[in-house]
């Protein structure tokens, strides 16, 4: 099972003293940590719908797990080469779409 919970507002992200605010140049949290969460769970019925929606509120770093895979930025090797000599300005590219 899972839980996506967003907030506009930066929630509360701390260490496991509960005191000691951590920020993405801790490295802590990560994907496949363990944490304690609030999270606001709340119904929607309104003229946008009805729904069941989840506001992420705060995370406390318990400790250290198995961290996920993937999810790193792309690379230059990921991408085709797509220079085109003066020459060749107007050639047709729908091929790479």
């Amino acid at each position: 099972m899972y839980l996506s919970a967003s907030n506009s507002v930066k929630p509360l992200v701390l260490d496991k003293d509960a005191k000691t605010h951590l920020d993405s140049s801790d490295g802590r949290p990560y994907a496949g940590c363990y944490v304690n969460a609030i999270v606001d769970i709340w119904v929607q019925d309104n003229n946008f719908g009805k729904r069941i929606n989840a506001s992420l509120r705060g995370v406390q770093f318990v400790k250290d797990g198995d961290a996920f895979s993937g999810g790193g930025a792309a690379t230059e090797d990921e991408f085709a080469d797509l220079a085109v000599p003066d020459s060749d300005a107007d050639e047709d590219f729908s091929d790479l779409i």
